[in-house]
């Protein structure tokens, strides 16, 4: 029986990661035809900055889940709701602390977009720790939808805004759509994942792994 749910598992993420990975193979003529070649390099440019501050907001936390699995196995759920808690007020410091240098120093730089950019980072990191959870709990039809969905809808709706909405600014048609599917799943699960208290004992834990 045991045997018979590593299979399930390993095909349905074997398949998510397929999805994900060919849905962008296949949209990459389809993004590279409707934009130009710098909205296509300001899309790349963020992704990349919000893939880095996703690990430094998030301080990997997702990396010691494994580890609460063996050391805290009766209380993962209080493990998770700590580690999101604790993501969402570091994210609030570095929020206050880059704008207070771009304030402080007069730095030329669009605000708006670099505080989605953030908004973004923090919603994948926990994304990333509920993905690791739900891998550990052998809820491998959740982590699938988790792969998957956010993906999906955020491509659908990015295709939509550059071909039939945004006459300038193209690359927000694909920044925006990512972004807000991001942070709307994560809200989602922040509110379902956070009822479990908080507990500094849980953060010195996942700090050190991470």
């Amino acid at each position: 029986m045991e045997n018979t749910s590593y299979k399930k598992a390993s095909l349905c993420y074997l398949i998510g990661n397929f999805f994900n990975k060919g849905l962008a193979f296949l949209t990459i003529p389809i993004f590279t035809r409707l934009l130009s070649t710098t909205d296509y390099g300001i899309i790349n440019t963020y992704s990349s900055w919000a893939g880095i501050l996703s690990m430094i907001v998030g301080f990997a936390m997702h990396m010691s889940i494994r580890n609460a699995f063996v050391d805290y196995k009766d209380d993962t759920e209080s493990y998770l709701s700590t580690i999101i808690k604790f993501t969402l007020l570091s994210s609030l410091g570095f929020m206050l602390i880059f704008y207070a240098v771009v304030k402080i120093f007069r730095i030329n730089i669009s605000l708006s977009l670099v505080f989605i950019c953030l908004f973004h980072s923090v919603a994948s990191s926990i994304i990333e720790d509920v993905s690791c959870y739900f891998m550990m709990k052998y809820n491998y039809i959740k982590r699938t939808i988790l792969m998957i969905l956010p993906n999906l809808i955020s491509v659908c709706v990015a295709i939509f805004l550059i071909s039939y909405i945004l006459k300038k600014d193209l690359y927000l048609g694909k920044i925006i759509p990512e972004a807000l599917t991001i942070i709307i799943f994560a809200i989602i699960l922040s509110i379902c994942y956070t009822k479990k208290g908080f507990n500094t004992t849980y953060i010195k834990h996942a700090l050190k792994i991470s």
